[in-house]
Order: C-alpha cells, then structure tokens, then sequence
C-alpha cells in the first residue's frame, strides 16, 4: 500500500538527530568538580603546607630562606625549584662535606647546619607574601635566634634580611653582628634573581661565606674586606 509523503516525513523525523542548536550539551552533575576546578583544589591544597624547621641549640649556621615555594611545598623539601643554586654552591664553596640536593635536606643537621624560612606560608612567588607576614615573620625569627643561638645567621636574598632588619641593604656579605651572632647576607640561590641569575655569578657569595664559617668555628684568620661585596647595579637601556 502506498505511503503518502507526509507520513514518510513523519516516519523519518523519528529517528533524525536534533539540530545542533537546539541540542543541550550536560555539563558536570551537581556537585561534583571539574577537571580545572580539581586541579585548583589540589594547588590549593599545595599552598596550605609548610616546611619543618631544623634547627636546634648551638648550630653553626642557621640558613634562612624567605618562604616556600610551590615545588619546595608539593614536596615537603627546601629550595626544591628547578635548578635553585644553594645545594651546588654550598658543596663546592666547601660548606658541605659531599654533595646533597633537596631530596636530602635534614641531612644538613648532620653538619650543624640549619634551614628555617622567614615566613611559613607557601606561595607561587614572593609578591604574594603579605606585609604583615614579614612582620610576624621577622619577629619569629627573633625568637629563634634568642632560643637557638646559632653562631652565623645567612640571609638567602637581600628581601629577607631588609624585612627583618626593615632597613634598606647597603652590601652583600658579613653585616653588623647581634650579639655574639655573625650576619651574612647573600643573593638568593633561585635562578630567578634578576641580578644574579646564574650560579657562578654567585660562587664568591658562597667562598666568603666559607671564610667566615672557617673562622667562627676553627679560628682561621679572617679579613673583612674580602666577606664584603657591593651589589650589583641595575643596568637601565638608553635611547640613542
């Protein structure tokens, strides 16, 4: 028996797909996360862990950094960005016996080394650091030093010790003491400094602070001028 067109239509629209405008894409079921909000969780969650300190009474020298980084709190080790300096020019100034990374950090204890940092609290980059992070910061680093008494405080960049002193730095290297406490400030070990952005720029930073530790702890002889640097100065482009 014949079809009449208009029912063949009828008969063909039952398996046609719908337009494409019309068509209701379903987004995630209530509730649950999607892959970037998932991911922005567990950065998150990344941000929220801290670094213990080690340190202890009487240590030789007590290495202060100015926060954790994201790679340092993902994975619960200091200075553990890609290619950060301070493992590899500590080992080579001669301020560790052999060589150690971020994997082995608590091992620096063996050495009567410590690691602390200025503020707990990890962040993506320094910037994010609060004023008044520095501030309570700066005095539990205080507390510290009158609890611990280490012989040589080393300041990991020049922001660390200007938030902590709140002056502004006048040279690299040795620095008015505290007490029977030896100061010394350094560039910071990141590859991101901008003026001191590779590690050999940094090397004689770490062979003066070889000479103080030498001398603090076995007496050596020591000339101040050579544990005391200008910094660097920024170079400005000129238009012709």
């Amino acid at each position: 028996m014949a079809t009449s067109s208009s029912a063949f239509k009828g008969y063909l629209s039952a398996f046609a797909r719908p337009s494409a405008k019309n068509e209701e894409i379903p987004g995630p079921p209530a509730g649950k996360a999607t892959g970037s909000d998932s991911a922005a969780e567990a950065d998150e969650e990344v941000l929220r862990r801290t670094l213990p300190d080690f340190i202890r009474p009487g240590l030789d020298m007590l290495l202060i950094g100015i926060n954790p980084g994201y790679m340092s709190a993902k994975t619960g080790h200091y200075y553990a960005g890609h290619g950060n300096h301070l493992w590899k020019s500590m080992y080579d100034a001669g301020l560790f016996p052999y060589p150690i990374d971020w994997r082995n950090d608590s091992e620096v204890l063996d050495w009567n080394i410590g690691l602390t940092n200025l503020v707990p609290r990890a962040t993506r980059g320094q910037n994010d650091i609060l004023t008044e992070e520095f501030q309570s910061g700066a005095q539990e680093l205080r507390r510290k030093i009158y609890e611990f008494k280490p012989k040589i405080l080393v300041f990991n960049g020049r922001k660390i010790y200007e938030a902590f002193r709140g002056t502004e730095l006048q040279h690299f290297g040795l620095q008015k003491s505290m007490g029977q406490v030896q100061v010394y400030v350094m560039p910071s070990s990141s590859p991101r400094s901008s003026l001191y952005p590779r590690r050999e720029d940094k090397m004689h930073f770490y062979k003066g602070l070889k000479k103080l530790y030498d001398h603090v702890k076995d007496g050596v002889a020591l000339d101040v001028d050579e544990i005391q640097f200008e910094p660097k100065k920024r170079t400005t482009k000129t238009t012709p």
